[in-house]
């Protein structure tokens, strides 16, 4: 028989096919010798007797065409766009948003519209460069095709007085030497407002860091904590300094 079938007795009296001749066994059955045309026509859509007449067949599993004959649609990679925000912004936390212009398919899904869309994208404190904000499927729309994902990849704006490292704040101070060296007490505004005086009663040396705990960045993934504030100090020397005062500051230093 095609496909090694085989037919054994079943036991008993007077019921069994044992020594005879397959196709006869089929007749009894079916009224047909033929196994293939018992099945509804499978015989011609195998491409006629013993051959699959090179018929391919696909929706079997995987990624080809499904029962319904239609193709299975693709997903593109997602549209990236850099999202600009102040220090100020990532510090406190706020709402952006930004107007898209997308094509949208029309009821019949065969031809396309323009549609404009505010895409409101929530920034929380502390959040770093590189976070990514996605809205899936808000691409274009097209017959056929899975819409794009639209990112949102955040950048940080230069900022005049901080700069930022992880979760700690960077602030450089111009000290005169005369501070350095004799004290001085430094008023600070906040990225959110406040206004910090910090006292420098130390003697401030070349490379010297002052670190005032918790006054960094919120730490978004802990909810209360914050970074810390590091003070790096540029310390002004006079552009010239008299012979006099030369002795006086000699005879103080000693």
């Amino acid at each position: 028989m095609p496909g090694g079938i085989r037919f054994t007795s079943m036991g008993g009296q007077g019921g069994g096919f044992q020594g005879q001749d397959p196709h006869v066994i089929f007749s009894q059955f079916f009224g047909t010798n033929n196994p293939f045309a018992a099945f509804g026509g499978m015989d011609e859509m195998m491409g006629g007797p013993g051959g699959l007449g090179g018929a391919a067949f696909h929706g079997m599993g995987g990624g080809g065409v499904g029962a319904g004959g239609g193709q299975q649609r693709q997903k593109q990679e997602p549209i990236k766009r850099q999202l600009n925000c102040t220090l100020e912004e990532l510090y406190t936390g706020t709402t952006k948003k930004v107007k898209i212009t997308r094509q949208r398919l029309t009821a019949d899904g065969k031809s396309t519209r323009s549609e404009e869309k505010i895409l409101e994208i929530p920034i929380r404190p502390g959040w770093k460069k590189g976070t990514t904000v996605t809205f899936e499927k808000e691409g274009d729309e097209a017959p056929g095709v899975v819409p794009q994902d639209i990112q949102f990849v955040v950048a940080e704006k230069e900022h005049a007085r901080f700069t930022r490292e992880g979760d700690n704040l960077i602030h450089v101070v111009r000290l005169p030497l005369a501070d350095a060296l004799c004290g001085s007490t430094l008023t600070l505004a906040t990225l959110d407002g406040r206004t910090l005086s910090i006292p420098i009663s130390e003697v401030v040396s070349p490379g010297y860091i002052k670190n005032i705990a918790y006054e960094g960045m919120p730490i978004s993934k802990e909810q209360g904590k914050r970074g810390d504030l590091i003070l790096r100090f540029n310390i002004v020397f006079p552009h010239f300094v008299s012979d006099s005062k030369k002795l006086q500051l000699r005879n103080l230093l000693v």
